[in-house]
C-alpha cells in the first residue's frame, strides 16, 4: 500500500509514543509474529504502512498538519487577490501617460528572485521565522522538523496564486483597454542598450517566436522622458509591447513558480522520508523483525511456587 510519506511519518512517530507505555517483549512478539506470517507467506517483512495497518494504529492528531494547510490556503487566497491589485495597479494610468516597461520588468524579476530565495531557505534549512512557530507547543515534534519545507510549500503556492491571477489581469486589460507602453528611467541609458537589454531578457523565446521580442523602432519610439508632452509620432506602435510583458511574466514569474512549488513538495516528502529512516523507532522496528523471539517467560506474571518435596527417613 502507497501513503504520502508525510502522514506515514506522523502516524509512525504517534505509534512509537503509544508503543513506549509496552514492555520490550511484548512488542518484539507482536513484531516478530508479524514477519515471521510474511515470511511464511514468501513475502517480504512488512513495510510501515503495513505494519501501521496490520498493529491496527490509530491516525496521529490531525490538528498540527490542518493548521498548515489553512495557512497554505490563505497563502494562496491572500496571493490571488494581491496578483490581481497589483496588476491593476501597474497598468493604471492617466490622460496621456504610458505604462512603465521598466517598472513591469523590475517587477517580473523581483518575484524571481523572492521565489529562488523561498526555494534557497527550505532547501537550506533556514528558520528566520522559528521563534513564530515555536509558540505551538502542541505540534507534533517531528512536524516541527519540517517547518522550513513547509512554509516553502506555502509561500511557492501563494507565489503560483500571484503570478497567474496578475497574468490573467494583464490578458484581460489587453483584451479591454487599449495600453500604452513606454520606458523611462532617471540613468543615463540609450535605446540600443536598452533593445538589448529586453533581447536578452527574451532569450527563453525569441528563436521560437520572434514576434514577442521588441525591435530597436519600437524600442526606439516608445521612450518618454518625465516633462514629454503631448503625443507620441505612432500611437499604435505602442501597444506591441504587450507579447514581450506576456511571455516576459509567463517565463519569469509563472512557470518559475509553477517548478519551484512541485521542488517544494518533492523535498517536503523526501525530508519526510529520510526522518522516517532515522527515527529512533524505525532501527528498532527493523531489529524485532529479523531478530528470533525466544519466550523466556520473563514478561509473563509469576506463577504459583512448586510443592516442596520433604525428606522421608529411610
Amino acid at each position: 500500500m502507497s501513503r504520502s510519506p508525510l502522514p506515514l511519518l506522523l502516524d509512525f512517530d504517534a505509534q512509537y509514543q503509544r508503543d513506549r507505555d509496552q514492555t520490550p517483549a511484548f512488542l518484539h512478539r507482536r513484531d516478530r509474529r508479524l514477519a515471521l506470517a510474511r515470511e511464511e507467506a514468501g513475502a517480504e517483512p512488512p513495510s510501515v504502512a503495513e505494519w501501521l495497518h496490520a498493529v491496527n494504529a490509530s491516525h496521529h492528531d490531525p490538528a498540527p498538519l490542518r493548521r498548515w494547510r489553512r495557512a497554505t490556503l490563505a497563502f494562496t487566497g491572500a496571493g490571488a487577490v494581491l496578483g490581481v491589485l497589483t496588476m491593476l495597479g501597474l497598468l493604471y494610468v492617466t490622460g496621456p501617460a504610458r505604462i512603465n516597461v521598466t517598472l513591469f520588468v523590475a517587477l517580473a524579476l523581483l518575484q524571481l528572485l523572492l521565489a529562488l530565495a523561498t526555494a534557497g531557505q527550505a532547501l537550506a534549512g533556514w528558520r528566520p521565522w522559528g521563534g513564530l512557530f515555536n509558540r505551538d507547543r502542541h505540534g507534533a515534534p517531528v512536524l516541527r522538523q519540517l517547518q522550513p519545507q513547509l512554509a516553502a510549500r506555502a509561500a511557492q503556492a501563494g507565489g503560483l496564486a500571484f503570478a497567474l491571477t496578475a497574468l490573467a489581469t494583464l490578458l484581460a486589460q489587453v483584451l479591454v483597454r487599449d495600453l500604452a507602453f513606454g520606458w523611462s528611467t532617471t540613468l543615463q541609458t540609450s535605446a540600443p542598450a536598452y533593445h538589448q537589454l529586453m533581447d536578452a531578457l527574451a532569450w527563453p523565446w525569441r528563436a521560437w517566436l520572434p514576434a514577442a521580442v521588441p525591435g530597436p523602432e519600437l524600442v526606439a519610439q516608445s521612450r518618454y522622458f518625465r516633462l514629454e508632452g503631448g503625443t507620441p509620432a505612432d500611437p499604435a506602435l505602442l501597444g506591441g509591447w504587450w507579447p514581450f510583458l506576456t511571455l516576459l511574466w509567463l517565463c519569469y514569474v509563472v512557470l518559475p513558480r509553477l517548478a519551484l512549488l512541485a521542488l517544494s513538495r518533492w523535498h517536503l516528502n523526501r525530508r519526510a522520508r529520510r526522518l522516517l529512516r532515522d527515527h529512533p523507532g524505525y532501527a528498532a522496528l527493523r531489529e524485532r523483525f529479523a531478530t528470533p523471539w525466544v519466550d523466556s517467560g520473563a514478561d509473563e506474571p509469576p506463577g504459583p511456587a512448586p510443592a516442596r518435596v520433604e525428606d522421608t527417613p529411610a
